[in-house]
């Protein structure tokens, strides 16, 4: 079975807070293509504390991949945060206040609304969740990545077929350059003797025959075939394997495959072996775009 890098769920829930009661809660995942797990949490004001644990479920849970979560409330106005009076800074701006009015002899005092203008008098603090509603926000994030992955496996699915297909048609090719090159390493075979045949000094091969010697050693593409047929046979038992993470195998024994087939094209002078080297080329490169994007 594959899995996806890419997928997309929402999730809508009722949780209950002891800091803020009944609330509704939207989380979001979306996930990319990515060569390690990277998470971007975007949580509510007075939930950062969640960052650690949430991603530590997020990479047990999704393995691989650029991960966007989004959490927030259902009531904008709902917030765990408060906000509380700033006493050193409130007492700075008195005592200034103080100051000012001694210098200087005026007659009125700072007023609270006078004192509610300025900066900074109230600081915002983060409410305290209790450890049952830790509990209840990552049970909800871990419900939500297991959905992820199902529409992620979904999708894996779609392409593990796709691959079926792709490597069965690279099956097809592999077995025409085989015949090919078989005809032109036996033509080749065929004009050496002739030339063996009309040499007439046997223990000193004129030219041609070593150009033909030569020849026959370079176009040999036996060795290349067989480590094809072999990177292509290994593909069959990782699709079938119940392992997540497959998709850096893939990609190596993909790499492996063009460079046995540019190997193929360059030594053999074969139109044939050509043709079905770049078909082949072809649908590897197809399968690489969509090896990149498999956990």
């Amino acid at each position: 079975m594959l899995v996806s890098m890419t997928g997309y769920c929402s999730l809508n829930e009722q949780l209950q807070l002891s800091a803020c009661g009944a609330v509704g809660v939207t989380m979001e995942l979306k996930t990319l293509n990515g060569r390690f797990l990277e998470v971007v949490a975007k949580l509510p004001s007075g939930l950062s504390r969640l960052e650690i644990p949430l991603s530590n479920i997020l990479q047990e849970k999704l393995l691989r991949g650029r991960v966007y979560f989004n959490m927030r409330f259902a009531d904008s106005s709902r917030t765990l945060t408060t906000m509380v009076p700033s006493w050193s800074t409130i007492d700075n701006y008195v005592q200034a206040s103080k100051d000012i009015k001694k210098k200087y002899h005026f007659e009125q005092d700072l007023t609270l609304v006078d004192l509610m203008r300025l900066p900074d008098v109230f600081a915002a603090q983060e409410g305290g969740i209790s450890a049952e509603d830790e509990k209840s926000i990552l049970a909800l994030i871990a419900k939500a990545a297991d959905a992820l992955m199902r529409m992620r496996k979904e999708e894996g699915l779609r392409l593990e077929q796709d691959f079926v297909k792709i490597f069965a048609m690279c099956a097809t090719k592999i077995n025409d350059i085989e015949q090919a090159s078989h005809q032109v390493v036996e033509q080749y075979k065929a004009e050496l003797h002739q030339a063996l045949a009309a040499n007439q000094h046997p223990d000193k091969p004129d030219a041609h025959v070593e150009e033909l010697q030569v020849a026959l050693r370079k176009i040999d593409i036996h060795e290349e075939i067989t480590r094809f047929k072999s990177h292509l046979a290994s593909i069959d038992p990782i699709l079938k394997s119940s392992q997540f993470e497959k998709g850096k195998k893939l990609d190596f024994i993909l790499q492996e495959l063009l460079r046995e087939t540019n190997t193929m094209m360059a030594k053999s002078p074969s139109y044939q072996v050509s043709t079905a080297g770049i078909d082949i080329k072809v649908e590897l490169e197809k399968a690489r775009e969509q090896i990149q994007n498999i956990v």
